[in-house]
């Protein structure tokens, strides 16, 4: 693997990420306040085989905001998993290559998904050692030591 710079790498992990981050939250908008948007999607998608059109009808559209939530959850999976560094972004990208792949087997986006997936395998050769951001963490607190012969002489 190569080890990565503050160049192109890093700048793709974080567009892959906000890319993620930003579908979740539309998911989650989109699930919750218009889910009858997933049937209207359905009837213009280029959905390829018919039987994966009668599912969409009906277990996507008939469960339209719980298919939204678990999009919504998979997506934003995705996009920490690759902000998070070492293996967990390589599970991330795993991940969003997985997306693209079942985008294009199911709505037949080949032209857009197979160039993102493998510029999604591009970006797994760099070592993402480091998260994007870290939580702060609380500073060990000092141990005091007691000195007995100090106690004596306060007592």
């Amino acid at each position: 693997m190569r080890s990565h710079g503050p160049g192109a790498a890093q700048l793709g992990r974080l567009l892959v990420a906000a890319i993620y981050l930003t579908g979740s939250v539309t998911h989650l908008l989109v699930a919750t306040l218009q889910p009858r948007l997933y049937r209207e999607f359905g009837e213009w998608a280029p959905i390829t085989a018919s039987f994966l059109r009668d599912f969409w009808t009906s277990t996507v559209v008939a469960n339209a905001t719980a298919f939204g939530l678990l999009v919504a959850a998979g997506e934003l999976s995705i996009g920490i998993l690759v902000l998070a560094g070492g293996r967990r972004t390589r599970l991330g990208l795993t991940g969003a290559i997985a997306f693209h792949l079942i985008l294009a087997g199911y709505f037949g986006l080949w032209i857009y998904a197979v160039p993102a997936a493998i510029g999604l395998a591009v970006l797994m050769r760099y070592d993402f050692e480091n998260a994007f951001a870290r939580l702060p963490r609380p500073k060990p607190k000092a141990i005091e030591t007691v000195d007995p012969d100090r106690q004596r002489r306060a007592a």
